[in-house]
């Protein structure tokens, strides 16, 4: 086989792979997350993310206006997982998390376990629970989870739906491009 043929078969499956793992992500964690290996976890409070958090912290993925639900394990306090969009979620009281997934058949589920104390959650709680953010407030170990399931949002997200049509826009582009680039053999 001619080595620019080969060239272009090796390229087109690196493509290829690459989009499909940018675009296929059905769950995934982030971060040390052995601490929710196993467990179960309570729903404290649920609401909706305010614009001021939304402002102050920048998570994209939770605009202003994205329902999320705090979780914690019962009488402790040192840990707060932040569900953010799930329907399912939203509704129950508790949920367990084993072999680091959660208890519902979700459609996508990620979760980002932080190694350090965060103010985002801690924030998300005192929003969600009433009562005023102290800015020296922290959550030890925060745990941000997103999931799909969510109602549709027409605020920031759009942004990341035209970013998700390039991740396969984009190496189609460059593959065609490459493609007319090398000659056959």
């Amino acid at each position: 086989m001619p080595l620019g043929m080969l060239l272009k078969i090796v390229l087109l499956l690196l493509l290829l792979a690459g989009a499909y793992n940018g675009l296929h992500v059905p769950n995934y964690n982030e971060g040390d997350c052995d601490f929710i290996y196993k467990i179960r976890l309570m729903r404290v409070c649920k609401s909706t993310v305010s614009k001021r958090i939304a402002a102050t912290y920048a998570d994209v993925r939770a605009p202003s206006g994205t329902p999320y639900s705090l979780w914690v394990v019962p009488n402790a306090t040192d840990m707060i997982l932040a569900s953010f969009h799930s329907s399912k979620l939203l509704n129950r009281k508790y949920m367990e998390i084993i072999n680091y997934k959660i208890d519902e058949s979700l459609k996508h589920s990620d979760m980002h376990c932080m190694s350090t104390p965060m103010k985002y959650v801690a924030h998300l709680m005192a929003h969600c629970k009433k009562r005023k953010f102290d800015a020296e407030d922290t959550c030890p170990r925060p745990v941000l989870h997103y999931t799909m399931e969510g109602p549709e949002r027409h605020d920031s997200d759009t942004a990341l739906r035209v970013l998700g049509d390039w991740r396969l826009l984009l190496p189609t582009i460059l593959l065609i491009r490459v493609w007319s680039i090398i000659e056959w053999d």
